[in-house]
């Protein structure tokens, strides 16, 4: 079995990095089991190797108060980093109810563990942390998302270099000092046999954790077991019933056919042809964003909240679709007011996508409308042209959104803190005079509030006050409709900023920088 060494760990960082240099600071996401402590003796290691002092490890662990035995082992392990010389950071979590009673506890365990990850670095002025996930993680990702019918895109799986997440949108004030933590992982490409031989070798101690072997508490522990003992047992014991005289798992893999195909081995083989796939669609769909604004076939109107296109026909047929759905997806986010927008590709690719394939392929010349992720897409169709036209605007506001869109904000002369309006427009106030006073924002609907826009506003507007203005925000005050943030115009002594909220899903060079 071939163990890690420190000369092929420098290569896989070469090529995590690419032609940019190892940065002087570098955080560890330090779980204490062996795949974490491996990470920071390899690098370590690599600090020694390459004769550079000024390189600084952090090691950060975050103790999900799970356990009674954690903030021990958190202890334990901060001795171990003394030793190796590495700066220790030990951050405790803390829960509203008891960890044991949350239903999705990983899921919350790891929005709150990348939070903290976040803070710390941002305290110390880390921008990269490295993490030690590997091929077995990948291989039980990719069965998660295989079962749960995930696209190309989810069954890419794990990056090796990715941003944190951010788990909330940021006003333009948060935005302007705001810079993303990278999450490099440089061990995907070794098995979690190869780690923990290494650390055998090396003499590296680690924790083990006894909640990963309870097939009860995650889908991943049962998937962890099913591949790391069930199934290889399986296979030994298909191949003794057989008849065959096999010498050890991986000779049985080759004749054991009804299991072959779901050994960890092929199922690796297949989520990173998966990730290679998924990476050229993604390259690909910004590309053809980068097209369109070149031609002068996509403009944004983000003042009404909507935006045009012009795509060719071929876009929208076949296995183009795919990479049109992924377009769309990273274009769409600061105009849509879904609360779960990652789910949206498979709204797009599964949805609206064959949809208009349909409506292109009847071959005649026709404008369609259809409302998908609480947008309107009107569709116009010349049967004689290489192109399609497509308009996306908000879909007009359920009883419940508008119930909730509206509030009340207290103005004086100091700017107001930044309200996020409908989930689309970030907005903040402040009065031009020296009175303090109450304003209501909420929804334009034209068809209600027509008759109480200011006379002074409608004689002096520059856009038409009709219902192409529908669920733009205004400004209420004194039973008046006085202003419309967006638009810059405004019949009272109020004035207003604003900014559409920040795209999240963008495509991202994800190179280091």
């Amino acid at each position: 079995m071939k163990n890690i060494s420190v000369q092929s760990f420098k290569s896989v960082l070469q090529q995590c990095f690419g032609s940019k240099s190892i940065p002087k600071k570098i955080a560890i996401g330090l779980s204490g089991g062996p795949d974490s402590m491996l990470l920071v003796w390899l690098l370590s290691k690599y600090k020694s190797y390459m004769q550079d002092d000024t390189v600084e490890l952090h090691a950060i662990t975050i103790d999900h108060n799970y356990r009674p035995e954690s903030t021990i082992e958190a202890e334990q392990i901060s001795q171990v980093m003394q030793r190796w010389n590495v700066k220790h950071t030990i951050k405790k979590l803390n829960y509203n109810v008891d960890p044991k009673t949350i239903a999705n506890f990983e899921e919350v365990a790891r929005t709150k563990r990348y939070e903290a990850i976040r803070s710390i670095c941002n305290t110390l002025g880390i921008s990269i942390v490295v993490l030690g996930h590997h091929c077995d993680d990948q291989v039980e990702t990719f069965v998660q998302r295989l079962q749960g019918n995930s696209s190309i895109f989810g069954l890419a799986c794990t990056r090796q270099v990715s941003n944190i997440p951010l788990t909330e949108d940021l006003d333009p004030s948060q935005l302007s000092t705001f810079s993303p933590v990278r999450l490099v992982r440089p061990l995907l490409a070794f098995e979690k046999k190869t780690i923990l031989s290494t650390c055998k070798l090396n003499g590296i101690p680690y924790v083990v954790d006894p909640t990963n072997n309870d097939t009860k508490l995650t889908r991943r522990n049962y998937l962890r077991n099913l591949f790391g003992r069930l199934l290889p047992q399986m296979m030994v014991d298909f191949g003794s019933q057989e008849g065959k005289s096999c010498s050890g798992v991986a000779e049985v893999a080759s004749t054991c056919f009804p299991y072959k195909s779901i050994t960890k081995d092929e199922l690796a083989k297949s989520q990173q042809e998966c990730a290679r796939l998924a990476q050229q669609f993604e390259s690909k769909a910004y590309r053809l964003y980068r097209q369109l604004l070149r031609q002068h076939k996509f403009s944004e109107s983000p003042e009404f909240g909507s935006l045009q296109m012009k795509l060719p026909k071929k876009c929208l047929i076949g296995y183009n679709k795919i990479i049109t759905s992924k377009f769309l997806y990273q274009r769409l986010y600061p105009y849509s007011t879904l609360n779960h927008y990652h789910w949206a590709y498979a709204k797009l690719e599964r949805g609206l996508l064959p949809k208009l394939e349909s409506f292109l392929l009847s071959s005649r010349s026709a404008v369609v409308r259809y409302s998908i992720m609480n947008l309107i897409f009107e569709v116009t169709n010349n049967d004689s042209a290489s192109e399609v036209e497509i308009s996306i605007t908000r879909a007009p506001l359920t009883r419940t959104e508008l119930k909730i869109s509206s509030f009340e904000v207290a103005i004086n002369q100091y700017w107001s803190q930044w309200y996020l309006y409908d989930k689309r427009f970030w907005l903040r106030f402040k009065s031009l005079e020296e009175t303090d006073s109450v304003i209501t924002i909420g929804p334009y609907l034209h068809k209600i509030h027509s008759s109480i826009v200011s006379k002074s506003l409608k004689a002096n507007s520059v856009v038409n006050i009709d219902k192409t203005l529908d669920t733009l925000p205004a400004i209420f005050q004194n039973g008046r409709i006085v202003a419309f943030p967006t638009l810059h115009i405004a019949d009272t002594a109020i004035k207003t900023e604003w900014a559409l909220k920040s795209n999240k899903y963008d495509f991202v060079d994800l190179t280091i920088s």
